[in-house]
């Protein structure tokens, strides 16, 4: 579902995004040697890509339709004037895992588990990084732990941690 939001994001502004040749970083662009998608198949594209996102959401498509939906998205995301943000990187490579997943009841329990396990990996980082850090994730201050105590980091590294 977070994949059909996210190309439904981008479809205001895939000329911006895709198609405009200024200012191109995107993963794709040093391969392509300066070639710039048409907005005709940038939105060809994304279509496909909620099509294919809606298949696997219905439980329909299996296999086929996970790895055309990963394929689909990490092409967009490559395609991208810029570098694709954090949500987009994540996005592709959870896409991957999904596409070579086992599936049914074929699959190992193992293989499910480990994915589940990948998945939430970084939502269990985010909140051990906000508990052990404090508020310094909110107000973009930074701690460092000098002699056995908690001072603040312009104080702590201008004595130097030791």
């Amino acid at each position: 579902m977070w994949t059909g939001a996210y190309a439904l994001t981008q479809w205001p502004h895939r000329e911006e995004l895709y198609s405009r040749p200024v200012l191109r970083e995107g993963w794709f662009d040093a391969w392509l040697g300066g070639w710039v998608p048409p907005p005709a198949l940038v939105t060809g594209l994304l279509v496909v890509l909620l099509a294919a996102a809606a298949t696997v959401a219905a439980g329909r498509g299996g296999r086929a339709g996970r790895v055309t939906t990963a394929a689909l998205f990490g092409l967009l995301v490559g395609l991208e004037a810029s570098t694709p943000r954090a949500y987009a990187e994540l996005a592709a490579l959870q896409w991957l895992f999904v596409a070579l997943a086992p599936s049914g009841p074929s699959g190992p329990r193992w293989a499910a588990r480990l994915l589940m396990l990948q998945l939430s990996a970084v939502y269990v980082f985010a909140g051990l990084s906000k508990l052990f850090e404090g508020t310094a994730w909110w107000s973009g201050r930074r701690w460092c732990w000098c002699s056995a105590r908690r001072t603040r980091a312009s104080t702590c590294c201008r004595r130097g941690c030791r």
